[in-house]
């Protein structure tokens, strides 16, 4: 695996695509055109190593020949869902974030406590369209900052889902404000 510079202990060659283990997981980075990028895969074993192999010469001959794929979803096993059901729009909307969350966010939704409960509120909405969004955020009875945190969440979800054309544009949640939070004050014996 010479492709895998960094498995071998010495820094990988200028546009190389390499590989580490990165909290028991598959992790591929390289730079291309300036930019940085990261793509996390299955667990670290030594047969999940040889797929991350072909995934990074996959990388490596279209950054090459210029036909590389920066949204990455070219690259990125789906894990029990073929990529082409993501195209084709047959996967649900909680489905799709569970996707963009590990893929593109590199973060588990059983792990990361704002990722999960976003996920469970969308998962509760059931179908999802960016007609409704708002008004399904809207109706959640949370907190301020938990509204504020989900939102940041979903605008940058859904972002993401319009760059992919899964989504139509602009992105409703754009015109959401974020709640104010109310400052709860005590007063001390001196201020009267």
């Amino acid at each position: 695996m010479s492709g895998f510079g960094s498995r071998l202990g010495h820094k990988s060659w200028k546009g190389a695509v390499s590989a580490s283990n990165y909290k028991g997981r598959i992790r591929l980075r390289w730079r291309y055109l300036g930019a940085r990028y990261s793509l996390s895969l299955s667990y670290w074993c030594d047969l999940n190593l040889l797929e991350a192999q072909k995934v990074a010469l996959q990388i490596e001959q279209d950054m090459i020949v210029g036909t590389f794929d920066p949204t990455l979803l070219k690259y990125a096993p789906m894990r029990g869902v073929k990529k082409a059901a993501l195209s084709a729009r047959e996967l649900s909307f909680t489905q799709i974030f569970e996707y963009w969350t590990k893929e593109f966010k590199q973060m588990d939704c059983e792990v990361y406590t704002n990722y999960n409960s976003t996920r469970n509120m969308i998962r509760k909405w059931g179908r999802v369209t960016a007609g409704c969004i708002v008004k399904k955020l809207n109706g959640e009875s949370i907190c301020a900052a938990t509204f504020n945190r989900r939102l940041t969440i979903l605008k940058s979800f859904v972002d993401w889902m319009a760059t992919q054309e899964h989504w139509q544009k602009p992105n409703p949640l754009e015109q959401v404000n974020n709640q104010i939070l109310a400052i709860k004050r005590t007063f001390s014996k001196n201020e009267g």
